[in-house]
């Protein structure tokens, strides 16, 4: 009787054994795990988390705002003197501005992208009192990226200094109003946006008036400024 009994109990535990060898390991790759790969080890990185990318609604803001507007209480405002909003003539092809026209497009630019400090430091080469002195190297670029106008265009105007390389006008003008940007509505292709706005003084003796601006859209995902036109 104890020999059946120490058999049946052989068996029992080889069956466990079995059932033990069996038994997958569970599948679980913590992050950074090194595993063998055809007899290399490689490293498992964890995915990166993308950048938000923007709404239409936020592109279409931008490309109000980088026209020459500030936003100011929830409005979108006209930028003081130095903005392409206030050409009430506008212009037919954006590559084709007076270089003036350029020149105050990049004053107000380039004192949204920097600080009063550090514009002293990069713009003042023609002297602080003469108002500021773009390098080519800050302002070519700017322009491109916008309107695409290169810089053998640019180099030919009377504002650029071959000398000391950059784009440089007197000082004077002063400050105006900062009339409301309103967005009427938007018609939009795979190619365009066009803008249909009102630009509303918000002032008793100022006119407003009606304007259609139009923004290509390129391939890389950037835009230039095509035309601003009367309507």
């Amino acid at each position: 009787m104890k020999k059946i009994f120490a058999l049946l109990l052989a068996f029992v535990m080889i069956f466990s054994f079995a059932a033990c060898g069996k038994e997958e390991p569970q599948n679980e790759n913590p992050k950074n795990e090194v595993l063998e790969n055809d007899g290399e080890l490689i490293d498992i990185e964890p995915n990166e988390e993308e950048e938000p990318k923007q709404t239409k609604e936020e592109i279409y803001e931008e490309m109000l705002l980088n026209f020459g507007a500030k936003k100011d209480g929830g409005k979108i405002r006209v930028n003081k003197t130095v903005s392409l909003y206030n050409m009430t003539d506008g212009f037919e092809d954006g590559t084709k501005l007076d270089e003036n026209d350029y020149f105050c497009w990049a004053m107000f630019y380039f004192k949204r992208e920097y600080d009063y400090e550090k514009q002293r430091e990069l713009f003042t080469g023609a002297g602080e009192n003469n108002g500021w002195a773009y390098p080519s190297e800050y302002y070519e670029p700017a322009i491109y990226k916008y309107f695409g106008v290169p810089k053998e265009v640019l180099r030919g105007g009377e504002l650029y200094n071959a000398e000391n390389d950059y784009y440089h006008i007197g000082a004077g003008g002063g400050v105006g109003i900062s009339p409301a940007v309103i967005v009427n509505s938007i018609d939009e292709t795979d190619e365009n946006v066009v803008f249909h706005i009102t630009i509303d003084s918000e002032t008793e003796g100022f006119e407003n008036y009606n304007m259609a601006l139009t923004v290509k859209l390129l391939p890389d995902g950037g835009y230039n400024y095509v035309s601003y036109l009367p309507e």
